[in-house]
């Protein structure tokens, strides 16, 4: 897709091995309320991943992901049903292979959400907390 196309249509599909096809856009305005409570709770996680580099490289996607999903699962499980509009419950049927397709589209349709945008407020929060202000 041409990064126009992209802006314009920014979302992901993902056909999963039911044949439904899942739609993986961004988050939505209304959405961001649980969507940065999420996030807060991912926090520690995502902040070891970012500070190290290793949130943005790609070698290391599949390490990440285990990593995020060991320390962070339910949290992550939530946030990416929140984006694709599935309760909890759907994920427990999901093939493993589904759930690491759609999570990928995730992080490819959501990473500048998370990188450019959270976090670094998510840590700028952080480091005011701690000196106090």
């Amino acid at each position: 897709m041409t990064s126009e196309l992209t802006t314009l249509f920014p979302g992901k599909e993902v056909t999963i091995s039911s044949g439904e096809v899942i739609k993986v856009e961004p988050f939505k305005f209304g959405q961001l309320p649980l969507a940065l409570k999420l996030t807060q709770n991912l926090a520690h996680v995502l902040k070891e991943l970012y500070t190290s580099g290793q949130l943005t490289d790609s070698t290391k996607t599949a390490t990440n992901l285990m990593y995020l999903m060991a320390e962070g699962g339910e949290d992550f499980i939530h946030l990416v049903g929140l984006c694709i509009g599935k309760n909890r419950g759907w994920f427990d049927t999901l093939a493993g292979d589904d759930g690491i397709n759609l999570v990928v589209a995730f992080l490819e349709v959501n990473v500048d959400f998370f990188t450019k945008k959270m976090l670094p407020q998510l840590l700028g929060a952080v480091q005011k907390l701690q000196e106090g202000k």
